[in-house]
Order: C-alpha cells, then structure tokens, then sequence
C-alpha cells in the first residue's frame, strides 16, 4: 500500500472515472483528459451532468435514511470517490454523532483529498483504506477495517456508482457477495449503478458509440435484474430498484425539479440483510 505521505503520482493523459465525475457535477479536481471524456459523453447523453448530481444526491438521501430509519451507526463507503459537497460522515454524525466511517478507494489521490477534506467531528472516527473492491479479502482483513468495525455491529456497506466500471459480471458478484457475507444481520446495503434501460434506441445507439470508445475505459451499464443479482438474498426497502430520482424524492436533498429516469439514467437501492 502507499505511504499516506507520499503525494500521489497523477496521470495526466489517462481518464480517471473519479475525476470525470468530479467534472460531472461541477467539482475543480479533473484534468483536461476527464473533461473531454466527460464532453464527449455529453454529446451522446446530455443529461450527463443531471445523472451525476442525481447520484450524489440519493447518496445523501440514502446514509441519512440509513442512519435514523435503520440506526446504522458505522459505514463502509467503498469507492468513495473524489470529495465533493456534504460527505458521507457528515450526514451520518449528525444523526449518531459517534457513528463511524470507512472510506475506501483505490486511488491515491482520492485518498489524498479524503484525509484533507473528510474530517471526523469529536465523538465520531473517520478512517481511509487504499482498498480495491475486487480484493474484499484485503480489505476485510486489513488493519484498519477490524480496527473501525464492529463485526457484531450492524453495519452499511455503501457501493455507489463503482459497479459499472467492473465489466467482469462474476468478479463483481463475488466482490460484493463476499463482503456482504462479512456482515452481520441487520446491516444494509446501499447501491447505485448505471444503467440505458431507460433510454430510447436512438439514445442508445449514440450511448454506445461513447461506451465502445477506448479512452473512456470501462463503463459496463447493467438492467434491473442485472443489479438485482447484487442484492440477491437481502430484503430491499420499499421503493426497491428503481431510478435514483424515484428513491424517496420527498426526502432531502430532493431531486431536481423535471429530472426524469431517463435523464438520471441510474438505478439505486437500499437493502437489508435478514
């Protein structure tokens, strides 16, 4: 693993999912590559954008629904992503002021803005983890995972917008099987992913010219049925799979104002395990 002190080695000439998203909803954190990436997948699907901030607002609307509905109180944020508006930890402590939080990440420099940027209040403890969620035997025997948390402890394992760039159906299965098995009952799962089941066939023509394209790396939509498989054995809360504009909208952060399935183009849930 990285030392923690030694600034990150950044690639400029390679696209970065984590700073194209970082583009996507307004953030300062991308190089020219990830906004021509981000651009040329505009064209195809101008609601780019819109998707972006739809996700990041389920998030929100998730971990607090996590916290106070099903009073989870230590969180697993896997591919937390470049930092961007409220974090997870925020949300989280300001229901349970002690509650916990494990960022995980494989890049270097999301980890480098993630011990800058997401601070634990007092009561609270925020911990990062260079982790690959292909590799969920790493991250559950690692240090600092057994050191965060509690086995015995109801925990939300969190896998937002990291599932379609795994284009390998069996490894990601297995990934997210294996570390939901790690958790005891009563712990919840929350996901999104993308998806084109909402798109016309004209959209989707355009889409996969993008989604063909080299430079953009991997970007493996999946249907419905196909993010059900994530979920497979636990009990989804109402309202299940569905776009994330549609997951409890009367909550806070509520979507955009118009913003329909097809501009958000991303399925989200939130399940527990029995």
């Amino acid at each position: 693993m990285a030392d923690p002190d030694e600034a990150p080695q950044l690639d400029a000439s390679v696209v970065d999912p984590a700073r194209r998203y970082d583009y996507m909803i307004g953030g300062k954190d991308n190089f020219a590559v990830d906004r021509e990436a981000a651009e040329a997948m505009r064209k195809a699907f101008p609601d780019l954008s819109k998707a972006g901030i739809e996700n990041r607002k389920f998030v929100l609307r998730a971990v607090r629904h996590l916290a106070t509905a099903c009073g989870i109180r230590q969180f697993i944020d896997v591919g937390f992503g470049l930092p961007t508006g409220v974090g997870v930890h925020e949300i989280a402590q300001a229901v349970h002021p002690a509650a916990r939080v494990l960022y995980i990440d494989h890049s270097p420099q999301v980890l480098t803005h993630g011990r800058a940027l997401l601070t634990s209040n007092p009561e609270g403890q925020v911990d990062f983890l260079e982790g690959d969620i292909l590799d969920p035997a790493a991250i559950l025997t690692s240090t600092k995972y057994r050191g965060l948390i509690k086995p015995a402890e109801p925990a939300a394992l969190l896998i937002f917008a990291v599932l379609h760039f795994i284009d390998d159906d069996e490894r990601a299965l297995g990934a997210v099987r294996t570390l939901i098995e790690a958790l005891p009952s009563g712990s919840c799962v929350g996901i999104t992913h993308g998806t084109t089941d909402f798109l016309t066939p004209e959209q989707l023509a355009k889409i996969a010219t993008v989604l063909r394209d080299p430079r953009q790396g991997t970007l493996r939509p999946r249907t419905k049925d196909e993010v059900a498989a994530f979920l497979s054995g636990l009990e989804l809360v109402d309202p299940g799979i569905v776009a994330s504009v549609d997951w409890h909208p009367e909550l806070d952060p509520q979507p955009q104002d118009g913003v329909t399935a097809a501009a958000a183009s991303v399925y989200a849930a939130v399940a527990r395990k029995p």
